[in-house]
């Protein structure tokens, strides 16, 4: 649900180009003028009201993450301590 909300969000945001009658009934769109402003504004009621970040990290499954960052983890820290010893 949340790939959905940031694609309509950055789908509201994005300038298509100038729409109208030219030269003299034309818009580029009150959204993408207040792009800056809207996105803060999103940005806030995602992460204040809509999104717990205690209910996110409560579905996490602590053995899932352990196998996913695991791998990546021991790459740094091997990549890292070939780097010092160098």
């Amino acid at each position: 649900m949340t790939h959905g909300i940031l694609t309509a969000v950055d789908q509201r945001l994005t300038r298509r180009g100038r729409t109208g009658i030219r030269p003299f009934l034309g818009w580029q769109g009150v959204i993408p003028a207040n792009a800056r402003r809207m996105a803060t504004t999103a940005v806030d009621l995602l992460t204040r009201s809509l999104v717990d970040p205690q209910e996110i990290f409560a579905r996490l499954d602590p053995e899932e993450m352990v196998k996913e960052l695991e791998p990546p983890a021991l790459d740094v820290r091997n990549r890292s301590s070939r780097r010092c010893s160098s």
